[in-house]
């Protein structure tokens, strides 16, 4: 009982860790990251409530885009809005 709250105390302070948070699963996990947005598309419709949308890619430890579904970039590549919302009198209208 005693051992278990001593790796529990440890645990918390930082001084030992999981096994599977290796410093080498970590650096691996580092090794993508996100490149800037793109500008925002034009909105599908000219005229009433359309979307717009932007990319980012997720880039590999030279900064070369990574094409591969498994990428370990974390969050949403792409990103989408409303645009052309009318709105009067605190209503939107299409």
């Amino acid at each position: 009982m005693k051992i278990g709250f001593v790796a529990v105390t440890l645990l918390l302070l930082g001084i030992l860790s999981p096994p599977s948070c290796s410093a080498r699963s970590v650096s691996r996990r580092r090794r993508h990251i996100w490149a800037e947005w793109s500008t925002w598309s034009p909105c599908t419709r000219s005229c009433g409530t359309g979307v717009s949308s932007r990319n980012r890619d997720c880039l590999n430890n030279k900064h070369k885009p990574v094409r591969k579904r498994t990428a370990q970039c974390e969050g949403p590549r792409t990103e989408t809005k409303i645009c052309n919302r009318q709105v009067r009198n605190n209503r939107s209208y299409d």
